[in-house]
C-alpha cells in the first residue's frame, strides 16, 4: 500500500510540476513547449489498477474533490490505455482539460462579427451566427442528456428521501460542456426534486421571464435582447450587490424544448458579443451551462419530475478569488433546495407583482426583441 501511496503523491506531483510549466510556457505562445510539457509522464506506467487501489483506501490525506476527480480519471486512463495510440492530452493537478485553444474555443459562444440589418433593423445576428448559435444549443443540450444517462460519474452531496425538502443534490467533476470524457476545474451540480404541478405548468412558469422574482432571488434584472429562431434567444440579467461586491450581469443564450423525451428542457450558456460589453455599474460574469428538464411522473399526472444541472464559470472581481470560490461553491450546492421550494410555491398561487426597476436597463433598443420601458 505505501508503494501505491507513493507513486500517487508522486503523480501528483508530477502533474502539479507540469501544470506551472504548461502556464509559463503559454504566456510565452510557445506551443511545442505547451505540448511538451504533457508528455512528462508516461502513462503506460501507471495502470488503473493503481487508481483501483488507491481509492479502496492507499491514501487517506487526499480530499474528497481529488478522490472524486481520480475516481473518472481512472475510466477515462481505461480508455486511452486500451486505445494505446491515443495519450491522454492534459493532466493538471489531477484533472484533464482540453488544449488551450480549444478551450477558449469553448469557454463561451463568442460572435465577433457585425449583423445584417435582416428583417429587422436592431439585430445584432447575421444568418451565419444564428446558425452557428442553433447548433450549439443543439449540442449542449445532447450533451447535458448524455451526462445524466451516466449515473457514474455523479456524487451524491444530498439525499432527498433524508431531506425534508426532499431534493437531491449530486456533483461531478466530469466536464458536461465540453464532453464528460474530461474534468473540468469547477464542478457541475445536478439537483432532481418533484414539483406540485403538471409539467406543462411548470414549464409555463419557467418560460415566464416576468415571474422570475417569485421564486429566484439572485434575478434582480431581466429582459429579452435577440431572438435567434423560435425556440431560442439571447437575454441580459442582473443581480443585486452581495454585501461589498458589485451587481453582476449575465448575457446568456437560451434554448426552450417544449417536446423533450415526453416533457420539457431548456439549457443556457454564457454568450459574449461585441454589441453587448459589460453594462455600466456591473461586473460581466458567466454562466457556463444551466439546464432544467421537466417530466412526467408516472401515475402522477399533477407531478412534475424538475431536474437542474449547473456550472458556474467566471463571475469576475474579487469574488474570484480562491477564497470566494470555496464560498460560491457551497452555495451552489445549497441553492438548488431554495429555488425548488420557492419554485413549487409559485407554482400553486396566483402571479406576485414586481416592482418597477429604479433606472433603465441597458441595451434597450438593441436587437430584435422590443422592450418596453
Amino acid at each position: 500500500m505505501s508503494d501505491v501511496h507513493s507513486e500517487i503523491e508522486e503523480f501528483l506531483d508530477q502533474q502539479s510540476a507540469a501544470a506551472q510549466e504548461m502556464k509559463r510556457k503559454q504566456n510565452n505562445n510557445d506551443n511545442d513547449h505547451h505540448d511538451a510539457a504533457f508528455n512528462n509522464f508516461d502513462w503506460s506506467k501507471l495502470p488503473a489498477i493503481h487508481f483501483e487501489t488507491h481509492l479502496s483506501g492507499a491514501s487517506g490525506k487526499l480530499s474528497r474533490r481529488a478522490k472524486s476527480r481520480l475516481s473518472l480519471a481512472k475510466k477515462v486512463v481505461q480508455n486511452r490505455l486500451e486505445e494505446r495510440t491515443q495519450l491522454v492530452r492534459s493532466f493538471i493537478g489531477g484533472a484533464l482539460t482540453l488544449n488551450h485553444n480549444e478551450k477558449d474555443a469553448v469557454n463561451a459562444v463568442v460572435v465577433t462579427t457585425t449583423a445584417d440589418n435582416g428583417n429587422n433593423e436592431n439585430s445584432i445576428l447575421t444568418d451565419v451566427e444564428r446558425e452557428k448559435l442553433s447548433q450549439e444549443t443543439a449540442r449542449l443540450l445532447a450533451r447535458c442528456e448524455e451526462a445524466l444517462d451516466r449515473d457514474d460519474i455523479w456524487e451524491l452531496v444530498v439525499d432527498g428521501v433524508e431531506h425534508e425538502e426532499g431534493v437531491s443534490i449530486w456533483r461531478s467533476y466530469a466536464d458536461v460542456k465540453r464532453g464528460i470524457d474530461t474534468l473540468a476545474e469547477l464542478p457541475t451540480i445536478r439537483s432532481e426534486t418533484i414539483l406540485n404541478g403538471t409539467p406543462e405548468d411548470v414549464y409555463r412558469l419557467f418560460m415566464d421571464g416576468s415571474r422570475v422574482h417569485e421564486y429566484n432571488d439572485n434575478c434582480v434584472e431581466l429582459h429579452d435582447i435577440e431572438a435567434v429562431n423560435d425556440s431560442t434567444k439571447i437575454n441580459w440579467c442582473a443581480t443585486g450587490k452581495f454585501g461589498p461586491f458589485k451587481a453582476r450581469d449575465f448575457v446568456t443564450l437560451v434554448h426552450f424544448c417544449d417536446n423533450h423525451r415526453g416533457g420539457y428542457a431548456s439549457v443556457a450558456a454564457n454568450v459574449e458579443h461585441p454589441s453587448l460589453p459589460p453594462a455600466n455599474g456591473y461586473v460581466r460574469s458567466q454562466i457556463q451551462l444551466a439546464a432544467t428538464f421537466m417530466h412526467p411522473v408516472p401515475g402522477e399526472p399533477n407531478k412534475t419530475r424538475f431536474v437542474q444541472l449547473t456550472q458556474v464559470g467566471e463571475l469576475g472581481g474579487v469574488i474570484d478569488s480562491p477564497m470566494a470560490k470555496k464560498i460560491s461553491l457551497q452555495l451552489q450546492e445549497k441553492a438548488p433546495i431554495d429555488f425548488c421550494r420557492k419554485f413549487d410555491a409559485a407554482l400553486n398561487r396566483p402571479p406576485q407583482p414586481k416592482k418597477a426597476p429604479k433606472k433603465d436597463p441597458p441595451f434597450v433598443g438593441v436587437g430584435n426583441i422590443s422592450y418596453e420601458v
